[in-house]
This record gives structure tokens, C-alpha cells and sequence, in this order.
């Protein structure tokens, strides 16, 4: 599943890692909260302004400010959820 989503996005996996030997119980029970939520904005966003023709969507070039509005509109779906 994890690979699958890797080529999806254009990566080339090719180590075979047994996640069978983790835990699942701690799966999916982090809910960050809004400092936390706001620190790692600021780190992918400085990871990116740091070397901003690194980056890929899919495996194509976008611009840097093609990330933050990618993360300014995941903020609007995440509300949007809560409101369901």
C-alpha cells in the first residue's frame, strides 16, 4: 500500500520494509494541536524556501506558492469536515 501510494507520486521504491514488526496501536492518534498545526506550516514552508526547485507535485514542478496555497486549501476542507 505504501509503495503503491510512492509510484502514484512518482517515487521508485526499492526497499522492502516489513511494517508488520510495528505497532499498530498508535495508528492514526495523533491530532496535533493548533501550535503544532501552525509549526509544521512553518517548517514545510521554510523546507521549501530553502530550495525551491526541489520540490514536486506528483512528480512535476510547481512553484513555491503552489504549496502554500496547497496547505491554505487543505485548511478549508479540514473545516469544512468538522462541519459535517
Amino acid at each position: 500500500m505504501l509503495k503503491d501510494e510512492m509510484r502514484m507520486r512518482k517515487f521508485k521504491p526499492q526497499k522492502h520494509i516489513e511494517l508488520i514488526h510495528y505497532d499498530n496501536s498508535n495508528f492514526k492518534d495523533f491530532e496535533p494541536n493548533e501550535t503544532q498545526v501552525r509549526q509544521i506550516k512553518e517548517r514545510i514552508t521554510q523546507r521549501i524556501n530553502e530550495r525551491p526547485t526541489w520540490y514536486r507535485y506528483y512528480g512535476e514542478y510547481k512553484e513555491p506558492a503552489f504549496f502554500e496555497n496547497l496547505m491554505q486549501n487543505h485548511e478549508v476542507l479540514q473545516e469544512l469536515n468538522d462541519l459535517k
